[in-house]
């Protein structure tokens, strides 16, 4: 299985209720972690015996790299990320309070260049591939779905509620084996029945 997504050090603070504009409320708590979701897949399908690789951005040759190259080691995760001076760690900020709101605040700085430098000869040796394909990194994600569709090999792609993009659209035309996963707003989901159809349609997945 290989993997690909950005890879980031991510905290996830805590708030009793988010507040209004100019105001800022008391942080309860704070967990950290990693991000995004594919090095969190790639280490579940390491836990269950999955040979997993984890193509992914450099980080920073520093404390905050060294911990999220720490954790997949933990994890038997394989990855292709490098500590490299002179590159800023990608992080994550995820504020949610106890009423069911939740929103992120992604720190991405050279994620776009570093993913589309990868060596995506890789994925011919998967025997299925999991891509994160959100706006943020829309580029890199659309080039990877391309050299998984020249593997001919199974896809999950996970929007994460990005819409898709014409580029990303183009490099699925004709993908067979393709399941995509997405979000929508808990506010709206009853709208996910044509959020589905639009993907269906969009993608002409088989």
């Amino acid at each position: 299985m290989v993997c690909f997504s950005y890879l980031a050090t991510a905290e996830l603070w805590t708030v009793p209720r988010f507040p209004l504009a100019n105001f800022g409320p008391e942080v309860v708590s704070i967990e950290r972690s990693i991000a995004a979701d594919a090095p969190m897949t790639a280490a579940v399908l390491a836990a269950l015996g999955v040979p997993t690789l984890l193509l992914g951005n450099d980080i920073g040759a520093h404390q905050k790299g060294a911990e999220v190259l720490a954790w997949l080691r933990r994890q038997g995760v394989d990855f292709t990320a490098r500590a490299k001076t002179g590159t800023a760690t990608p992080r994550i900020t995820v504020v949610a309070d106890g009423h069911g709101t939740r929103t992120w605040f992604p720190y991405l700085p050279g994620v776009t260049d570093s993913l589309a430098a990868l060596d995506l000869s890789l994925l011919e040796m998967a025997s299925f591939a999991y891509i994160d394909c959100y706006q943020l990194i829309d580029a890199p994600a659309a080039r990877a779905v391309g050299a998984v569709q020249a593997a001919g090999i199974p896809l999950l792609l996970n929007l994460g509620g990005s819409s898709l993009s014409a580029a990303v659209v183009a490099a699925l035309r004709g993908c067979q084996r393709l399941i995509v996963q997405t979000s929508v707003d808990e506010a709206a989901f009853a709208d996910a029945p044509q959020v589905a159809a639009l993907i269906l349609a969009a993608t002409r997945a088989t």
